[in-house]
């Protein structure tokens, strides 16, 4: 009985320690997507002072937390943030 609970402790430590690390990631990752987001938004600015010609697309759609588009001349940038950690 007493090796069942031993190993039903490291279960449990197990389960407890790899369920906060995986909170850890995905909060840094969420953070690290927030500022990707906002430097890509001030080089976008900076690229239009520079491109004077209209015709040529520079433009960022925010879709939400975990989504953000970049459009720059005919293509578009999905940048999709997955939680998913492991």
């Amino acid at each position: 009985m007493e090796k069942k609970n031993q190993v039903r402790d490291g279960i449990l430590d197990l389960l407890l320690n790899k369920a906060a690390m995986k909170q850890d990631i995905a909060d840094y990752a969420e953070e690290v997507f927030e500022h990707f987001k906002e430097i890509t938004k001030d080089e976008l600015q900076v690229l239009r002072k520079t491109v004077s010609d209209d015709r040529v697309r520079l433009k960022m759609e925010d879709k939400g937390k975990h989504e953000f588009r970049v459009s720059v001349g005919s293509d578009v940038l999905v940048f999709q943030l997955h939680r998913n950690v492991f």
